[in-house]
């Protein structure tokens, strides 16, 4: 195992966390209160004072999903939700990429086979993705045009 690779196997899926050593955070919770079933949750940091939150089952039903946080800029938070609060998630696809600085990220899944997948590309860009239902298909690219 690398220094700042951290895996945590479960039953009900895997969170393997790349972490730089540079003051970054990162939080994966396979469900906090809820039922989780085959759920995988990755997060991969480098650069410096990063901070992503991944959650699958916060207090409702989250099976097989999947969960990505990609930082590789400075200052950077995510917050990836699925299966929230007395919801279900079930078969979704939830990705956030942030390759600059000072970049916010809310992703929030509950429903059936939503694909969410939100790129920040640039400086100081905030997004926020909620997908409720079934089916649903979002890709948000936010980037700072010269």
């Amino acid at each position: 195992m690398l220094p700042g690779r951290l895996m945590y196997p479960t039953d009900e899926g895997t969170a393997p966390l790349d972490q730089g050593l540079n003051r970054d955070k990162k939080a994966v919770s396979l469900g906090f209160v809820g039922t989780v079933t085959d759920n995988t949750a990755s997060v991969n940091q480098s650069g410096n004072s990063n901070s992503a939150y991944v959650n699958q089952g916060l207090n409702g039903t989250s099976t097989d999903n999947t969960a990505s946080v990609d930082q590789s800029g400075n200052d950077n938070d995510a917050f990836l939700f699925q299966g929230n609060i007395e919801t279900s998630s079930e078969s979704s696809l939830g990705q956030i990429l942030q390759t600059e600085n000072r970049n916010i990220t809310f992703l929030s899944q509950d429903g059936f086979s939503n694909s969410g997948i939100i790129n920040q590309l640039g400086d100081l860009n905030t997004a926020t993705m909620t997908q409720n239902g079934t089916v649903n298909v979002a890709t948000v690219t936010q980037s700072n045009l010269p």
